[in-house]
């Protein structure tokens, strides 16, 4: 056993170890072997990867957020026009009308080339400009109005070319002959 004597030399040569130290001649000369070593030959690199990796990340993040607001061509889905809730049939029907206007739309784009083909060449390079314009022909409704338009400006000719154009585009609207 470990008498009050024996605890405090113990304690005393623990305070007179406490009170060592490395000269600072010996302290100086191992800290700058150390920091010669320590030094990674790639540190200036390191110093610039963190700016250039954060501008390069907010550039692309700018850029895609640009393709997909501002220079995005693309009509929105059939899904952003249609209700989370909508029951299946109104989406049914919604789908028929997407693939209605895209079929109307190659269609349009088609019906220069078929008009051409299907002409006669009368001479003229110069094709008879469209009696309905782009944003009339968008709907069989704004078309059908574009045509009685024409028929009360006395254009028949025009009216029935129009409507022709109509019942292919929309071939399912059950259009009425021309009167």
């Amino acid at each position: 056993m470990t008498t009050h004597k024996d605890q405090e030399r113990v304690s005393a040569a623990y305070r007179d170890l406490a009170k060592e130290s490395t000269p600072p001649a010996l302290d100086r000369r191992i800290l700058d072997a150390a920091s010669r070593e320590g030094r990674s030959r790639y540190g200036i690199v390191r110093t610039w990867m963190r700016p250039v990796a954060w501008a390069a990340t907010i550039g692309l993040s700018l850029a895609i957020l640009l393709e997909i607001t501002v220079f995005s061509d693309a009509p929105p889905s059939h899904e952003q026009q249609t209700a989370p809730g909508a029951p299946p049939a109104e989406r049914a029907r919604r789908d028929a009308d997407v693939m209605r206007a895209k079929e109307a739309d190659a269609m349009r784009q088609s019906a220069p080339q078929r008009a051409s083909a299907a002409a006669p060449d009368s001479g003229s390079d110069v094709a008879a400009p469209a009696a309905c314009d782009q944003e009339a022909r968008m709907t069989a409704a704004s078309w059908l109005a574009c045509i009685e338009a024409l028929r009360d400006q006395e254009r028949d000719e025009e009216a029935a070319a129009e409507l022709a154009a109509l019942r292919d585009a929309f071939p399912d609207a059950g259009i009425s002959p021309a009167r």
